[in-house]
């Protein structure tokens, strides 16, 4: 009997996350630049970040019901990453827990 009361829970913090993500999708994210400093200069980054700070706190599995941009990355510990500035690349940091940490363009 556990199991199926977990399952519901589950099923139901899936569909209430499935309704706020599709209540999202329907308004203009707020692409307004995010400045980064690369190198010493202030450069702005593009990446829609304000429309996914829902994520942070998310486990990563969920991020499988999400959309990206084309240009995204999913930056897990110990991941090899390039350090080249790609001010409309939306990167997602997971933590050794398997939770989102941060976001950021680049």
């Amino acid at each position: 009997m556990a199991k199926r009361g977990r399952t519901h829970l589950v099923g139901a913090v899936t569909t209430a996350l499935v309704l706020t993500v599709a209540q999202s999708a329907c308004q203009q994210p707020d692409r307004a630049a995010t400045p980064v400093e690369v190198m010493g200069e202030e450069i702005a980054g593009n990446c829609g970040l304000e429309a996914y700070q829902d994520l942070v706190g998310l486990q990563k599995g969920m991020l499988d019901y999400f959309s990206f941009p084309e240009r995204h990355r999913i930056i897990e510990p110990d991941s090899a990453v390039t350090t080249d500035f790609v001010p409309e690349r939306l990167n997602v940091v997971v933590s050794e827990a398997g939770v989102v940490t941060d976001l950021s363009c680049g």
